[in-house]
C-alpha cells in the first residue's frame, strides 16, 4: 500500500459561491498550484458542471473530490445531496510530485457535480 500526503490549502477553489455565473460557457482556469498545475472548470449556463486539471504541456492530471462529512445533529439525517454547513469539500489535484494539494470548495457545487456525473 503506498502512502500519500494530502496538501489542504486553506484557499478557495472560486472566490465566491455564485462566481461561475459570471463566466461565459466554456472551460475556464479557475486555480493554478504552485507547480504550474491548471485547475479548469466547465461552466454550462452559469453552472460548473465538471472540473479537470492540466499540466502545463496541457496533458490532464488527476484531479478528486474529497469530502469531509460533519456528523449530523442529534435526530437529523443528511445525504450526499443535501449537506450541512459544517461540512468541508475539497478539490484534489496530484501535481506529479506525490503529494496532493486540495482546494476547498462549496459542498453545494460537490453535490451538484456528483449529481451531474450519476445521471
Amino acid at each position: 500500500m503506498a502512502e500519500r500526503t494530502f496538501n489542504f490549502t486553506n484557499e478557495r477553489i472560486s472566490a465566491e459561491r455564485i462566481s461561475s455565473q459570471h463566466l461565459a460557457d466554456g472551460r475556464h482556469v479557475v486555480k493554478v498550484t504552485p507547480e504550474g498545475v491548471k485547475i479548469l472548470a466547465t461552466i454550462v449556463k452559469g453552472k460548473i458542471t465538471s472540473y479537470e486539471a492540466e499540466d502545463d504541456a496541457g496533458y490532464q492530471r488527476s484531479l478528486f473530490i474529497v469530502r469531509e462529512r460533519t456528523p449530523a445533529p442529534r435526530g437529523e439525517t443528511t445525504t450526499f445531496e443535501s449537506p450541512i454547513p459544517s461540512d468541508l469539500c475539497w478539490i484534489c489535484v496530484d501535481s506529479g510530485f506525490g503529494s496532493p494539494i486540495c482546494y476547498q470548495d462549496f459542498c453545494e457545487v460537490v453535490a451538484e457535480l456528483t449529481m451531474l456525473q450519476s445521471s
